[in-house]
């Protein structure tokens, strides 16, 4: 190759290095303008892309926590279905312990209904058909009487709780014997004991029982506790208040005791 046509070459290569370094230079340029020029668009619309996404999320969250709320109330409702099964199994075991102990014959009956307003009325699925009659005790909690039966249906009953004005329940104390008073229902949870003697010597913490001198009423049954002993100067009688153990209104289930000459469970 002569010098010449060498020459030649190295001149045309160099030409095009620097035109390709040239354009290449003129794109870039190029190029950095038009970002330039759409960069606050571009800068928009990434915000928009980001907001939407953050909308698209939310949706996502607020749906799952919707889900997750429901399950959850299920859970509760499934937990509180439960608790009420153990503890009302709890309470039956219990219960039927006791009276096999005592040797009661016994009815256990559901709560299917209360007297509106007064409360002092509960109705039970039971009733002459599986041997009931009036007056006999409804307990709850081993031992513990809480009204009488006073109006027996064929398949449903009528119980009248002891915190009603117009119940009465001959009673006693756990340290005494015979009857010493007559129980009536006062307010609440609380009952009043009326026309104990003088001479007994009542004391608050004491236990009042049935005395068992009432028709089919066993001696023993729990009335409740003595808070309260009004002992006047110049009275007859004195006068004790009673606290009871339960809150009346939150029976689901209750035990009537059953005459003793009625094989009810055999």
């Amino acid at each position: 190759m002569s010098k010449r046509r060498k020459n030649t070459i190295i001149i045309v290569l160099l030409a095009l290095v620097i035109f390709i370094g040239y354009y290449a230079g003129l794109v870039n340029l190029l190029e950095q303008g038009l970002l330039k020029l759409f960069s606050p668009v571009q800068q928009q619309l990434y915000n928009w892309s980001l907001v939407l996404k953050k909308i698209n999320n939310l949706g996502e969250i607020l749906e799952e926590n919707t889900y997750l709320k429901s399950e959850l109330s299920k859970l509760v409702v499934d937990y509180v279905k439960l608790s009420n099964i153990e503890s009302e199994n709890e309470y039956l075991k219990k219960e039927l312990d006791y009276l096999k102990e005592n040797k009661y014959n016994y009815q256990i009956a559901g709560v299917i209904g209360g007297q509106p307003y007064q409360g002092q009325i509960l109705f039970i699925n039971k009733g002459s058909q599986d041997g009931l009659l009036e007056n006999l005790a409804v307990t709850a909690g081993q031992g513990i009487i809480i009204g009488k039966v006073v109006s027996v249906l064929p398949r449903r009953s009528q119980v009248q709780l002891l915190t009603d004005p117009d119940s009465r329940l001959a009673a006693s104390f756990s340290q005494q014997t015979g009857t010493q008073g007559l129980v009536r229902g006062k307010a609440g949870s609380s009952l009043i004991m009326e026309f104990v003697p003088q001479n007994l010597e009542i004391k608050e913490g004491d236990l009042v029982i049935t005395s068992g001198l009432e028709e089919n009423i066993p001696r023993g049954l729990l009335v409740g506790r003595v808070t309260e002993v009004n002992n006047l100067a110049g009275q007859i009688f004195q006068q004790v208040n009673i606290l009871t153990p339960f809150n009346y209104q939150n029976f689901s289930t209750l035990t009537i005791i059953m005459p003793a000459s009625d094989d009810i469970n055999e």
